[in-house]
């Protein structure tokens, strides 16, 4: 439809911004740090979304919650295609994945209200608005820039920067207005603790998802025995600024001597 034709020739156009030095920063800091970026983004990030009420919500109660392998090799394929070489060049696979991703949040947005499963003790807000695209954003990108420094793993300025600008750059594809993306880590930061960790918390969908996500796993890696791979992921999610386990708050179980272990061993394994 022509509609549609105008929303994606205007979507797909580039950020008078981008700067394509910073996104080959970028390629070049994933392929020093995949193997701790890939394991935060599903083990952390992935697990961390479960416990944003929200976004927690509009996936259970969606398409998205009724088939979670297929919702998971979606998200994968944005994550994997982030971390490409040329992902934002007209051949590159990252501008379509954004947009795709754009027209089924729209999908969601305008569905799922209508969900008597959705409003269901009252009238709730659409889902997926400005602030919960931010949220989000903030579960991914600054989660694991603050991860790493946690564990001190060493970040050149320009693989800091690259980093953070891709991520500005998705931020655009996905439709997130300019005010909101930040500027620098220090404003993404504060944005994220103003935002992201006042929400979380526990909820039926998110403690179901979880569980379903560690299963799916599981099932897939036949290395990953469920016990290590519940203490891998509360260790990586970690707590809130209140110190509150959000594994606890997940239901995640726990395991004594996996969980000491991991504690112990990630940190020299870094």
């Amino acid at each position: 439809p022509a509609d549609l034709v105008a929303f994606i020739a205007e979507a797909r156009r580039e950020p008078v911004w981008l700067d394509r030095r910073k996104l080959a920063d970028a390629f070049a800091f994933y392929e020093l740090r995949g193997n701790y970026t890939g394991l935060l983004y599903g083990l952390g990030s992935g697990i961390m979304s479960c416990a944003i009420p929200d976004e927690a919500r509009a996936v259970y109660h969606s398409k998205g919650g009724e088939d979670m392998r297929d919702r998971v090799a979606k998200t994968a394929k944005l994550g994997y295609d982030v971390g490409t070489e040329h992902a934002f060049d007209p051949d590159g696979e990252m501008i379509v994945t954004c947009i795709k991703t754009r027209l089924t949040h729209s999908a969601v947005r305008y569905l799922i209200t209508s969900s008597p499963r959705w409003q269901d003790g009252g009238n709730t807000p659409a889902p997926i608005s400005q602030r919960d695209l931010m949220i989000t954003w903030h579960s991914l990108a600054t989660f694991i820039h603050r991860t790493l420094g946690d564990w001190n793993v060493e970040l050149t300025r320009a693989h800091a920067e690259g980093f953070l600008h891709v991520w500005q750059v998705t931020a655009h594809y996905l439709g997130m207005s300019h005010i909101y993306i930040p500027a620098t880590w220090d404003d993404a930061h504060y944005q994220s603790d103003q935002t992201l960790d006042p929400i979380i918390a526990s909820t039926p969908e998110g403690v179901a998802l979880a569980e379903i996500l560690l299963s799916l796993v599981s099932e897939y890696d036949l290395g990953a025995t469920r016990p290590p791979l519940n203490a891998m992921a509360r260790y990586m999610v970690g707590t809130n600024k209140a110190g509150q386990s959000i594994g606890d708050m997940l239901e995640i179980p726990k395991d004594p001597f996996w969980d000491q272990g991991v504690e112990n061993g990630w940190p020299s394994y870094v």
